[in-house]
């Protein structure tokens, strides 16, 4: 899974290269749940960030099996 571009403005790009479909949550840093979608598998799913304030933001991804990661993003 990769994510660009970083810092993002008004769409964040998640690429899933995995064989598998994965949900993914944006999390403020108090841990309100902002948003969850799932990234189809091999595609590249672009998200609006748009409606988001300037700060950072934590992008979790779970994917079959239980893997679980989280990473941080910068809305600009």
């Amino acid at each position: 899974i990769t994510m660009y571009p970083m810092p993002a403005s008004d769409v964040l790009t998640i690429a899933n290269s995995n064989t598998e479909p994965v949900t993914a949550s944006i999390s403020a840093l108090d841990g309100r749940l902002l948003s969850t979608f799932t990234v189809q598998k091999n595609t590249n799913h672009p998200v609006d960030i748009s409606n988001l304030a300037q700060g950072t933001y934590l992008v979790t991804i779970q994917a079959r099996g239980g893997r679980v990661f989280t990473r941080r993003i910068i809305k600009h």
